[in-house]
């Protein structure tokens, strides 16, 4: 769809071209110009006035967190009224001042070139929301997306500005991606928050029988493998700057593919290993309430604190798995990371991030292979989203 970005443009050009040069021949110049430039922003909506708006609002924000709050208030505020007024007045003025003949040329070429730069700004940088358009434009964009989108656009400039309208074209490039460059490194909204994509392992071996495996080294099925390369393709665009990853084998080899299109090797962290069920590891919970009817009534009441026979409990869990957490955290603030890990383990982790108590762990699902994302804000965690399946 990238290639269609310029031509839209040049549709939306092809009509102020018709609007100015009836302004023109009507009314002063002056006058013209806000006819055309008032139809350009009917014919658009004016959703970029609006997003200008909140950015410019959004600059008086204390941090990534409160800026995004202030940019979703629909009310306008001083910063934004005022740059609306002075960017709309800039607008005008150089339609106005613009001689005839390079006028209509350049309201033919700017749309078209305004609509080919998008791809190329979400390819430089990351959405301020995972869940937010931005983020969804970003991984729908295709292979070879910038190029489709740009090199017609700056095709049209040529024709109809030639030399000097490709430098000056150019020049418009770097400044947007050195604005939006810099950004993030100060003003920005998305760049210094530390996401967490948490993921459960694909699906084992034998898994239809259901049974406890705790510490059991049990390797991935074809189809845990399968689940991990879906969530691999579906994280490719993520920025990920580490994989981390439990020591036991299904975990190990769902973090290698997961951090495979980055480049990355998972750091192995035995904390994060699912908990000891001791001499209920490899039996089905059939089997327990046969041999231990009052051990397994116990476990179904107490769940967030039973502690396995011989095994552990989930505070245990919690426990060891809490730290390593918050050394990784710490290690890679303003970051995006992958930690894969295990059901019990993931749950623990989400309670204790989102302020939970254990007993309500098993609310919070974790099937295999499933992706749940944190995003760090001023007073903690935000969940982002929760037990994502792979699409097969």
């Amino acid at each position: 769809a990238a290639g269609w970005f310029p031509v839209v443009g040049l549709g939306l050009g092809l009509v102020l071209v018709g609007v100015e040069r009836v302004a023109s021949v009507l009314f002063p110049s002056l006058l013209a110009a806000l006819l055309t430039v008032t139809a350009w922003k009917v014919l658009t909506g004016g959703l970029h006035l609006d997003g200008l708006a909140d950015c410019l609002d959004g600059l008086v924000g204390r941090d990534a967190e409160h800026r995004l709050s202030i940019m979703r208030d629909s009310r306008i505020g001083a910063f934004g009224a005022v740059g609306l007024i002075l960017f709309l007045l800039l607008e005008i003025a150089a339609v106005a001042e613009l001689p005839a003949g390079l006028r209509w040329r350049a309201l033919l070429v700017v749309p078209a070139l305004a609509r080919a730069t998008p791809p190329l700004l979400a390819r430089c940088f990351r959405a301020a929301k995972v869940e937010g358009h931005g983020a969804a434009f970003r991984s729908g964009l295709r292979a070879g997306a910038v190029p489709v989108a740009l090199i017609p656009a700056l095709a049209l400039v040529w024709a109809e500005l030639g030399v000097a309208g490709l430098l000056g074209a150019g020049a418009a490039l770097v400044a947007a991606l050195a604005l939006a460059g810099w950004s993030p490194h100060g003003v920005g909204v998305g760049a210094r928050a530390t996401l967490i994509y948490l993921l459960r392992h694909g699906e084992v071996v034998h898994a239809e029988t259901r049974r406890f495996i705790g510490h059991l080294d049990v390797p991935l099925s074809e189809r845990g493998e399968r689940q991990s390369r879906v969530q691999a393709t579906r994280l490719a665009d993520a920025e990920l700057t580490a994989v981390f990853t439990s020591d036991l084998a299904r975990a190990r080899r769902t973090a290698e593919i997961i951090a495979a299109p980055h480049g990355l090797t998972p750091t192995v962290i035995p904390a994060l290993r699912e908990m000891a069920m001791g001499r209920w590891d490899g039996r089905t919970a059939e089997e327990i309430r046969g041999s231990e009817p009052a051990a397994f009534a116990d476990w179904m009441a107490r769940v967030g604190e039973f502690p396995f026979p011989e095994g552990e409990s989930v505070p245990d869990l919690r426990a060891r798995a809490w730290p390593a957490f918050e050394a990784i955290i710490g290690a890679h603030a303003g970051e995006s990371v992958a930690i894969v890990a295990h059901g019990g383990t993931n749950r623990a982790l989400l309670c204790t991030a989102l302020g939970l108590e254990l007993r309500r762990l098993l609310a919070l699902g974790q099937d295999y292979g499933a992706l749940s994302v944190l995003a760090r804000v001023a007073a903690g965690w935000r969940l982002v989203r929760l037990n994502e399946l792979p699409m097969l």
